[in-house]
């Protein structure tokens, strides 16, 4: 029945507008889509990887970690002075692939903070992003279809309770099953994906 009605949506959304159907989605705005039988896989490894050339950072070796633990940098900084026109390239790509890396969303949201006066610290941590971006250039976001066996939520938090520069007191971000109740994402190796089911990281 449900088949019926999408042909029948398609037909008229043809006729209408002189659409073609190219099929399944696989590509869209540098996020790559691939449609499995228990889940469907969003990855950028290619935007990943001319973002890494871009840095002159290809063959860079990888981290563990998309931030260092207990880095503080501030604005005062007694580093020199980088480029800001190219930190700022660099930043606003990193907050793209935010959307198959969520997990790297506090760090960038560390370092957008100098954006105005970018030093020499703050780009060595950009560059720390981008080490953890090459060691997980096949991660992505798998969203399993209904029916399939459950997968484990990861949440992410920031674990840094005290204050931040200036004494502003640090926000702190759950995600849980509460905040997607009709279906849940889930970081997965893409590549391990196309093999067989997605597994959680």
């Amino acid at each position: 029945m449900i088949k019926k009605k999408v042909e029948a949506f398609k037909g008229e959304m043809q006729w209408l507008f002189h659409m073609s159907d190219l099929g399944l989605l696989s590509y869209y705005l540098r996020i790559k889509v691939k449609q499995h039988q228990e889940a469907a896989t969003l990855g950028q490894a290619a935007y990943a990887q001319k973002l890494l050339k871009k840095a002159g950072m290809q063959d860079c070796n990888s981290c563990q970690a998309p931030v260092e633990v207990r880095l503080k940098m501030t604005k005062a900084s007694n580093t020199p002075m980088v480029n800001s026109t190219m930190w700022r390239s660099l930043v606003g790509s990193l907050w793209y692939l935010v959307h198959t890396w969520p997990d790297i969303s506090f760090a960038i949201g560390y370092v957008n903070r100098y954006m105005e006066q970018p030093h020499e610290e703050h780009l060595a941590a950009v560059k720390h992003i981008l080490h953890y971006i090459a060691g997980t250039i096949d991660n992505g976001i798998a969203f399993p279809k209904r029916g399939c066996k459950q997968h484990q939520l990861i949440g992410f938090s920031d674990s840094d309770l005290g204050r931040g520069e200036g004494g502003h007191r640090r926000q702190e971000e759950h995600h849980g099953s509460d905040l997607l109740p009709q279906q849940h994402a889930h970081l997965v190796d893409v590549s391990e994906a196309e093999g067989g089911g997605p597994f959680v990281l």
